[in-house]
């Protein structure tokens, strides 16, 4: 049978970064630019290491990889963020069907993003892209502890006034897919960059049109 949304669902939880906008190599960029600042030779598992994980994980992760002082780790991380900012501002990218599923959901379930990136990067996206049109809630790495914690799912379901139980995630990490599977949703993935760790969802999907 063909899994399609809303179904029995009564909520939409949906990740950002690589599930509804391709910033995946927008991040990859911003690490690389990192990297030659501070004179360090960058490689894929220096992307991979962080895929999917928080600003303040992948602070710790940079600060010792460019080898800077433990105590400059904030500065560190202002630095990588601002330096994604300025990124994301020369525009965003959408995965396939993004729009086309929110359209379709919007006003038939809320519909809540749940993303580990700050708000200050998610306002910067929903801005270009405007995707906010569409969402009834924003919860951000300010909303709780990161994924793979629950508490952003959590969150999330609680500003949209609905039981875990009764909703459903859509994310492309097993960073995200561990997030709310702990909060008890049912968990969709998408693949972005890769297909392994994704086999912990509920249903593996190839794009978010196949949910239509």
């Amino acid at each position: 049978m063909k899994l399609t949304l809303p179904g029995r669902f009564t909520g939409l939880a949906v990740d950002m970064d690589g599930t509804l906008v391709d910033t995946e190599p927008l991040w990859l960029v911003a690490k690389q630019r990192m990297f030659e600042h501070y004179g360090t030779t960058f490689e894929d598992r220096d992307h991979v290491a962080v895929f999917g994980r928080d600003e303040q994980y992948t602070a710790t992760y940079l600060t010792g990889r460019l080898g800077v002082a433990a105590g400059r780790r904030d500065e560190i991380r202002l630095e990588y963020r601002e330096i994604v900012a300025g990124i994301f501002r020369e525009g965003v990218p959408l995965r396939p069907g993004a729009v086309e599923l929110l359209r379709a959901l919007h006003g038939v379930v809320p519909i809540g993003l749940a993303t580990n990136t700050n708000r200050h990067l998610v306002d910067i996206v929903l801005d270009r892209t405007g995707l906010g049109r569409y969402l009834d809630s924003v919860s951000t790495a300010e909303s709780g502890a990161a994924k793979p914690a629950p508490d952003i799912y959590l969150a999330a379901c609680r500003s949209m006034g609905i039981d875990p139980a009764d909703a459903v995630a859509i994310e492309d990490s097993p960073t995200g897919i561990a997030a709310a599977r702990a909060a008890g949703l049912t968990c969709i993935a998408i693949p972005s960059e890769t297909m392994a760790g994704l086999e912990a969802a509920d249903h593996v999907v190839d794009s978010l049109l196949d949910l239509l």
